[in-house]
Parts: structure tokens; C-alpha cells; sequence
């Protein structure tokens, strides 16, 4: 039986999101400083570390993260959970999928360095912020849509499959393999 999870609507809003992030991104592009005829032929031949593919991966690792978060903050008084239960299911997604955090951490934050303006780069880290959060709060509002009674049925399922494992990063999940390379690169 597969650990990944069809969301529907919800789904599709997420994987638009990681779409999102990584065009977002990819305006890293843009900044980047001019380079000298020899700068560009080493350039040339070796591979830049940034692609949009790994930027969206980013972007779906944030989002995830901020989707169980919000999840949880939106849950927890309809479940009559812990005031902790938000960060606490935080916290265990974080430590689950540890590997995938730190890489990619570490290469948004390689990313960021890329930029030769440090205000360029603040600038774009808030939109990538506002991108995430617009597109996270987009899938939890689709979840939670309905009644009270809906919603309080929309929560046990969210939580029932927190606990397998179903929002994890897996091979059966998109950008598997893109963010392996990630954790290959920035161990």
C-alpha cells in the first residue's frame, strides 16, 4: 500500500504551491553578478547547484511544513488537544523528516548567499514566505471546508494520518528524488 496520499483539490493547491516556490526561486537568476569570459566557461562546465527543481523542492518542504503546523493550530481546539499540539506535531514532522530539513536549510541558505545585494535576498525570502503561507493556508482551508461537524472529521483523518507516516517525505511522494540528491549534496 503506498504512504503517499491523494488530497484532491487540496493536492493539487500544494504541488501549484511547490510550482510557486520554485519560480519564485528561480529569480535568483537575476541577481546573479556578471562574470568574467573565464568565470562563465568554468561556469559552463560545471553544473550550478541552484536549479527550479530543487528550488520547488524546497518549496514543498516548507509547505508541508507550514501545512501540518497549521493543520494542527486549526485542529487542536476542535480536537480539545494540548495549547503544544501545533508545535509538537511540528516538532515530530521535523524530526521524521530531518534529512530533508537540513538539506534543505542548507541550500536555501547557499541560495540566499547567492545574491550579491543581502536586501535582494531579504526581499526574496519574504516572498517565498508569503508564497508558502498563501499556498499552505489555500490546502488547510480546502480541508477544512464544511461544517463544524465536517471539520471536526477533517481533523481526526488529518491526524490519524500524521500518525502513518502519510505526510512524510517518501519515494512515493513528489520530488523524492530531487530532494535525495539535496541530501546527498549538503550532508
Amino acid at each position: 500500500m503506498s504512504r503517499h496520499i491523494s488530497f484532491g483539490r487540496m493536492g493539487r493547491q500544494l504541488i501549484n504551491a511547490f510550482g510557486l516556490a520554485g519560480a519564485v526561486f528561480s529569480s535568483v537568476a537575476m541577481a546573479q553578478p556578471s562574470l568574467s569570459a573565464a568565470d562563465s566557461a568554468a561556469k559552463a562546465t560545471t553544473p550550478t547547484p541552484f536549479s527550479e527543481e530543487r528550488n520547488a523542492a524546497v518549496g514543498f518542504v516548507a509547505t508541508q511544513t507550514y501545512f501540518v503546523g497549521r493543520m494542527a493550530s486549526v485542529c487542536q481546539p476542535l480536537l480539545g488537544q494540548a495549547e503544544t499540539f501545533p508545535a509538537d506535531l511540528v516538532a515530530k514532522w521535523r524530526t521524521a523528516n530531518m534529512p530533508y530539513v537540513r538539506a534543505t536549510t542548507a541550500y536555501l541558505a547557499d541560495l540566499l548567499k547567492a545574491f550579491p545585494d543581502p536586501q535582494a535576498g531579504k526581499s526574496f525570502l519574504a516572498r517565498l514566505n508569503a508564497s508558502v503561507q498563501a499556498r499552505g493556508q489555500a490546502a488547510v482551508s480546502d480541508a477544512m471546508a464544511g461544517a463544524d461537524e465536517d471539520r471536526k472529521t477533517a481533523c481526526m483523518k488529518f491526524v490519524i494520518q500524521f500518525a502513518e507516516g502519510r505526510f512524510h517525505v517518501s519515494d512515493q511522494g513528489p520530488f523524492f528524488i530531487t530532494l535525495r540528491g539535496l541530501v546527498n549534496d549538503y550532508r
